[in-house]
């Protein structure tokens, strides 16, 4: 029996969004989008979701201090597998994605959407 992988993607930046779509569609798998934390939980309340790719700063991209991805994270509850995205990769995100928001993995946005399937 083949699973159809359901992946939730939440970045607020479309240009970015639309490639990681386009990318995860090419690959078969199920992409629901959302732009901010409230979409996403109410995605997560009425979809299974395997994966969770969520960008770290969803309310300020240019606030250092923004780490809303990481408070959405938090929130994820296990089977759901989070994935951290970040235009600003620092030892601290990788710290707080992995420790904190318990990610699965850590991606930097410079490395391009393909780097999410390891086509980098």
């Amino acid at each position: 029996m083949n699973i159809e992988k359901r992946i939730l993607v939440v970045e607020h930046d479309p240009n970015f969004q639309k490639a990681v779509v386009r990318n995860l569609k090419t690959k078969r798998y199920k992409v629901f989008v959302a732009e901010d934390a409230e979409a996403a939980l109410r995605i997560l309340d009425n979809e299974h979701i395997h994966v969770a790719i969520i960008d770290i700063r969803l309310r300020d991209h240019s606030d250092p201090k923004d780490i809303s991805g990481l408070e959405l994270a938090k929130l994820i509850q296990p089977p759901v597998a989070k994935l951290i995205l970040t235009g600003y990769p620092s030892h601290k995100t990788v710290r707080g994605s992995w420790k904190e928001a318990g990610a699965i993995d850590h991606v930097a946005k410079q490395d391009g959407p393909k780097a999410l399937l390891g086509e980098c």
